[in-house]
């Protein structure tokens, strides 16, 4: 049988109809196999992704990008996953000033460029005569109309460097400030109750009267702490202090103003 033979026999008819059914079938398989094939490999690649305990693809990937750290953790992360804070950097006390280091007890400048300036006497337990006597100096500050709290916060931050000491404990603040009738009261943080020992006792007591009574119009001194008489290690300030009251049961050697000389 010759093809044309096939063209026209009767069947042929029918022959097409099932190849073009066969072929729709063929086709619409494969088109129906090209999601599913799809679906299953997105699967299998999120199932792979996966870290233990059910972790996500997203922050596998993430990790994996990342350059690990000491110990094989990502870089800015720790062991269980969680972001590493950055170390903290140590801050700056805002309570303690930035004095700059002085060189000269002649020269000790805190006036930090101030246009206007001004000189008080503050009074030191000296390192150098074994702590027997108070070394008064002059510092150059900022002009202030309170000079008992200029006066109080040098006593705060003595210029150690320069083996100056007044021995009030760390962390003592300054609170209030009054005078009334030439007393100076000056309130200070409970902190200085934590004074400790005869001689650092002596030593707040001296250097804050003999500093406070060079100021003019001041006379005598009362320590607070948080508002009521301050208790210096079993000695209770409970009224005014002179200059003479110090000197009858103390005995620091007073020595000479080192006045200022600096710039």
């Amino acid at each position: 049988m010759t093809l044309h033979d096939v063209w026209r026999s009767p069947l042929t008819p029918v022959v097409l109809v099932v190849l073009v059914v066969v072929a729709a079938g063929f086709w619409a398989m494969r088109g129906a196999d090209v999601p599913a094939s799809t679906e299953g490999a997105a699967e299998q690649g999120q199932t792979a992704a996966a870290g233990p305990a059910g972790g996500s693809g997203t922050e596998t990937g993430q990790a994996a990008g990342q350059d690990a750290g000491p110990g094989g953790s990502a870089a800015g992360e720790t062991g269980d996953g969680a972001t590493a804070e950055p170390a903290d950097e140590p801050q700056p006390d805002p309570a303690q000033p930035a004095y700059p280091l002085a060189t000269s007890r002649s020269a000790i400048d805190r006036s930090g460029g101030a246009a206007d300036t001004m000189r008080v006497t503050v009074y030191y337990v000296d390192f150098d005569a074994n702590m027997e006597a108070l070394q008064p100096v002059e510092i150059q500050v900022p002009f202030s109309i309170t000079p008992i709290k200029v006066c109080v916060e040098q006593l705060l931050h003595p210029p150690e460097e320069l083996g100056l000491f007044s021995e009030f404990p760390p962390g003592t603040a300054a609170l209030g400030f009054n005078l009334e009738d030439g007393v100076a009261v000056v309130d200070l943080s409970a902190e200085v109750e934590g004074v400790r020992g005869e001689t650092a006792v002596n030593a707040v007591v001296a250097t804050l009267v003999y500093t406070l009574t060079e100021i003019p119009g001041v006379d005598a001194v009362q320590l607070r702490a948080n508002g009521e008489p301050a208790v210096l290690d079993g000695f209770e300030w409970s009224a005014p202090l002179t200059r003479a009251d110090v000197e009858a049961w103390q005995n620091f050697r007073v020595e000479p103003v080192i006045p200022y000389s600096g710039g």
